[in-house]
């Protein structure tokens, strides 16, 4: 799964309207994050940290949840490659 790919599965995710504010606003951030200049490791040690925290929240409808399990799962697997 590449950049653009992850970017489009956070946009689905946004797009959930059962998908508390606060964590709108979370996945806001990480697609900010993703698109910016940090390098990727960088970008993949964030991004791995503020998915599996909003991954805990118990207000989370269990589809988007298991969006960003998905999502930590690549994240993780990249960042395995990475080192």
């Amino acid at each position: 799964m590449d950049k653009t790919e992850m970017v489009k599965v956070l946009e689905s995710v946004m797009n959930d309207h059962a998908l508390p504010r606060a964590l709108k606003i979370t996945i806001d951030d990480s697609m900010a994050f993703l698109r910016g200049e940090q390098s990727v490791q960088e970008k993949v040690s964030y991004l791995i940290s503020l998915l599996d925290e909003a991954s805990t929240n118990p207000n989370l409808p269990p589809f988007t949840r298991t969006h960003l399990w998905g999502l930590v799962s690549t994240l993780e697997s990249l960042k395995s490659v990475q080192v």
